[in-house]
């Protein structure tokens, strides 16, 4: 049972990957697009029915949820982001970069706000939306009239499978 329902949530998870994808790069979380190969949303049976489970790699929760100020990421893991995003300063090497972000990390945790830089803007300049956390709300509030529209035609598939059986049977009872 609720083999119709399955499919039509299975390309509902395929549509929700696009948006998720979509909404990391709106907020400008895609360095690598290493979080976004990651995203997998299974199908999956639970009790008394199916549901579609998130999944991806731990860096996706960090992003979902604003990181305190206090203990920083490491130097190393900053510099290896800093060359990937292609931030580079005439005066300054990249370690000497990584500080500075580390040190700002600290103060105010993650997302920067950049109140004490020249741009005022941290982290929020990558930024296309004014987000950089929240993508995972944010996608399902996207996806709202999606996954109405996908969970009415599951229910209409059911339906139509359990209609066709009851008439089956009773055909056969005849």
């Amino acid at each position: 049972m609720l083999d119709a329902a399955k499919i039509v949530y299975k390309k509902l998870a395929e549509e929700l990957i696009k948006i998720e994808g979509q909404e990391l790069i709106n907020q400008g979380h895609r360095a690598t697009g290493d979080l976004i190969k990651t995203l997998e949303n299974p199908v999956v049976d639970i009790a008394g029915g199916i549901a579609i489970e998130g999944r991806m790699n731990r860096y996706g929760l960090a992003l979902e949820k604003r990181r305190g100020s206090g203990k920083p990421p490491p130097v190393k893991v900053l510099m290896d982001w800093i060359r990937v995003k292609g931030i580079s300063s005439p005066n300054r090497t990249t370690r000497q970069i990584a500080f500075a972000i580390q040190e700002a990390i600290r103060r105010e945790g993650i997302p920067t706000t950049g109140r004490k830089t020249p741009n005022g803007k941290g982290s929020f300049r990558f930024s296309k939306v004014g987000r950089r956390t929240a993508w995972i709300t944010q996608s399902l509030k996207q996806a709202e009239g999606l996954i109405e529209k996908r969970t009415n035609e599951a229910i209409g598939a059911e339906a139509d499978v359990i209609i066709d059986n009851l008439v089956r049977n009773f055909q056969k009872a005849l």
